[in-house]
């Protein structure tokens, strides 16, 4: 069941990057963050409404939901669209790979958690090759400031994916994720109807509108709603160092539909990301179990 959801999130937000950028041809990167976590937030409300009758929360959750509100959501949900108009969607799929390394660092001192040799010597060769796909990103001159707001988003997911582990482990997922997707609606939606006139002229030049709805939509409801619930059950179920491994196959994934769309893709990514798929696998494989005497 676990590589069930693990490959269904990878696919889910592989492609995620390439609907982003359909989606800001009409709305702004505001406008398609809002547009993608109200969308989300509504199919998982039912869900949760359907299958829970309790309320899992209390006071003393507010100040922990938001900061991972703020870290896990608000930020990369708005930074990514905006990024993508700059760098491609290869390029900025590229990024969330950095979670694992970052997880390994946060998890000891926050969950007392420590990576086997086998795992943490898998991530570090990921990370190597990790590397060259960055250099390669290098060398197609993109903007050190774009460059580096795109690295803040590993830091904020790895932070927000352990504090989850450690603060809401036995929380419901689908009230977990709909809550912070309903919080995330209630800070940018008023944020994007701030834009007001450039907001309205860029939807009036678009041509896309219906293309970049339903993208946006998609992102909502599948990459944003149903990948966040499959991700949580994930984080609760098997920790955040398993779970963030999907941002090992995300890059490949978005690095070939951005292929698809017409984006230059290098042998050296390629290869790098060959690399990447073995290590994920090394990282991956399950544990033997000790045999009884």
């Amino acid at each position: 069941m676990q590589y069930f959801l693990f490959i269904t999130v990878s696919v889910l937000w592989g492609i995620n990057f390439v609907l982003m950028k359909y989606a800001v041809t009409t709305y702004t990167p505001l406008g398609v963050a809002a547009i993608r976590v109200a969308s989300g937030a509504a199919i998982l409300g039912a869900i949760f409404f359907i299958r829970e009758r309790n309320w899992p929360f209390r006071i003393t959750d507010v100040a922990p939901l938001a900061l991972i509100v703020v870290l896990g959501y608000t930020w990369p949900f708005f930074i990514q669209p905006h990024l993508i108009q700059f760098c491609g969607s290869g390029v900025i799929g590229l990024m969330p790979s950095l979670v694992p390394l970052v997880t390994i660092a946060i998890s000891v001192p926050l969950l007392g958690v420590w990576p086997s040799t086998r795992q943490f010597t898998g991530v570090l060769i990921g990370l190597g090759l990790i590397a060259l796909l960055f250099l390669d990103g290098v060398n197609r001159r993109i903007d050190t400031i774009h460059l580096l707001l795109a690295v803040t988003v590993p830091f904020s997911y790895a932070i927000s994916n352990t504090y989850v582990k450690k603060r809401f482990s036995g929380v419901p997922p689908e009230g977990l994720t709909f809550v912070c997707l309903a919080i995330t609606s209630a800070v940018l939606i008023p944020s994007c109807l701030l834009e007001g006139e450039s907001a309205l002229d860029r939807f009036a030049a678009s041509d896309q509108v219906i293309l970049s709805t339903l993208c946006a939509i998609w992102l909502g409801v599948f990459g944003t709603g149903i990948a966040l619930l499959f991700f949580t059950l994930m984080l609760q179920r098997r920790g955040p160092l398993f779970a963030g491994m999907v941002t090992y196959i995300i890059p490949i994934i978005a690095l070939f539909a951005g292929a698809w769309d017409g984006e230059y893709v290098s042998w050296l990514q390629i290869l790098a990301l060959t690399g990447i798929l073995a290590m994920v696998t090394v990282v991956q494989w399950p544990e033997k179990k000790q045999m009884d005497s």
